[in-house]
């Protein structure tokens, strides 16, 4: 079964997503902070990191560089809410 971890600083957005990710069948961690995403990667092994852009402390972007350079497998997407010029091409260097 394919786990996912789902990092969002918003409450709302974190349950929505992993309750629309465990309905379609996927194993979902949840994590509301990328430390809290560090902590739980130590733990658990991700074949995917759902992770918003827009996160007090580590955003997501900085959280998915960094558990790549850990777990270099590991696969990511970033979601974001808001529009942001700069946000794709930053996204696209974490690989």
């Amino acid at each position: 079964m394919t786990t996912i971890c789902v990092v969002d600083d918003d409450p709302l957005m974190l349950t929505s997503l992993s309750d629309v990710l465990s309905s379609a069948g996927y194993r979902v961690i949840p994590a509301a902070s990328a430390l809290e995403a560090f902590d739980l990667a130590e733990k658990t092994a991700f074949d995917l990191v759902v992770a918003d852009v827009r996160m007090d402390g580590i955003d997501g972007i900085q959280c998915i560089s960094q558990l790549l350079d850990r777990y270099p497998k590991v696969k990511s997407i970033v979601i974001t809410g808001y529009a942001s010029d700069d946000a794709p091409g930053r996204a696209m260097d974490a690989d």
